[in-house]
């Protein structure tokens, strides 16, 4: 633990100074505006069964984010959004939560309607929607981490907002491919069959709107407010990937996949909650997926999914932030009872020119961390990531 200490106090020493924003150039018609975002962590992982090997790797300093974004704005109705994150470029491997292409799209704003277009993030589970800048933990509940359901697809979204933006409305239609396609592995190829995968969300506020970045209440609200968001989503697909090629394998699999999911966001003097649960309905048609998935039972599907519970605080005069969080994962109903993931995290922030720069600590500890259980061992093991983010 004395190393733990150690780098704790390191971060506390490189304290960053305040920084002046983005960089922003306008014109009589147009505007663009450029930014960025680097983080850079300690993460120690409490081995549960090392054995006569123990295998430290994942005790590392590690680049978490470098972040290049640019914003711009064409006359009244089009904006567009570009989004790299250099510090994934070179990974073979692609993780929903972090991959190396964030955002390539634009929207076309009208009084009806806007339409964005292109590669982004899909409209799907507050938690997933959180930005990551504005997120407290280093890492997501591991429902909405992308594991389980796509974060980002191309595609086409329709949004629009009313009763002074406390009603949110969303739709759009998905490669269903997800991550995977932009990468080799997809070819940018859709399924076989051609489908598309649907979403939309429905979001109701009030008396105001909570944005996705107020996971802590640091205006400390002098009315109660909250938000209630409901979503769905479905995909027909013929093929799976190669088994093994994900944590569960559900991510993309073969057959139908509905998914639904509601959210209720609350928050009140610098107190802010959150409760988010998911399920899908899995009835794979691959052989393949039939046998590893049903497990020779009577019945053509499965259920997956998982809830997320957390408690945040923001103390203004501290600049401080704490937050905890319960959630669970249940990859497969089918399997037996161990078959699942349960994780109580502990969060500190220091937020000293706000989320700017700021320091983020999160501790995991493993409630269902049974040596026979036949989840991967990562998610057996306590760990403790403390680090720092800064953005210009």
């Amino acid at each position: 633990m004395s190393k733990i200490y150690t780098i704790f106090g390191l971060f506390f020493i490189l304290l960053a100074s305040k920084v002046t924003g983005q960089f922003t150039i306008t014109g009589p018609k147009n505007s663009i505006e450029i930014s960025g975002l680097i983080s850079f962590d300690y993460n120690y992982r409490f081995l549960s069964n090392p054995g006569n090997e123990p295998d430290y790797k994942k005790n590392k300093f590690e680049l978490g984010n470098a972040r290049f974004k640019i914003e711009g704005r064409t006359g009244l109705h089009y904006e567009y959004n570009l989004q790299l994150d250099l510090s994934r470029l070179g990974y073979t491997d692609v993780v929903g939560e972090f991959p190396a292409l964030l955002d390539a799209s634009f929207i076309y704003k009208s009084k009806l309607v806007d339409i964005a277009g292109g590669y982004q993030k899909v409209p799907y589970s507050r938690s997933s929607l959180v930005p990551f800048q504005y997120q407290p933990m280093w890492q997501r509940a591991e429902i909405s981490r992308g594991y389980m359901f796509s974060r980002r697809d191309v595609g086409v979204t329709l949004s629009k907002e009313m009763w002074n933006d406390r009603i949110a409305l969303y739709a759009g239609a998905y490669s269903g491919q997800g991550e995977y396609i932009m990468t080799s592995i997809t070819e940018g190829d859709n399924d076989k069959n051609g489908t598309l995968e649907y979403i939309a969300r429905a979001e109701v506020n009030y008396p105001y709107k909570i944005k996705y970045r107020d996971v802590y209440d640091t205006h400390h609200s002098s009315i109660p407010s909250i938000s209630l968001g409901v979503n769905g989503r479905y995909v027909n697909r013929t093929k799976s990937l190669p088994y093994g090629t994900t944590d569960f394998d559900v991510k993309l699999i073969s057959g139908k996949k509905t998914t639904y999911g509601l959210d209720l966001a609350t928050q009140y003097k610098g107190f802010s909650g959150l409760f988010e649960i998911h399920q899908m309905k899995i009835e794979p048609t691959d052989p393949t997926d039939i046998t590893n998935f049903l497990l020779s039972k009577q019945t053509t599907y499965f259920y997956a999914g998982g809830t997320v519970v957390q408690l945040a605080y923001y103390s203004k005069k501290l600049k401080s932030g704490i937050l905890a969080r319960y959630d669970e994962l249940i990859p497969n109903d089918l399997r037996s009872s161990t078959y699942k993931v349960q994780n109580i995290s502990l969060c500190y922030n220091l937020l000293l020119n706000g989320y700017k720069s700021m320091l983020r600590v999160q501790y995991w500890y493993r409630i269902n961390n049974d040596i026979q259980s036949s989840i991967p061992q990562k998610f057996k093991d306590d760990q403790i990531r403390i680090g720092w983010q800064y953005s210009f």
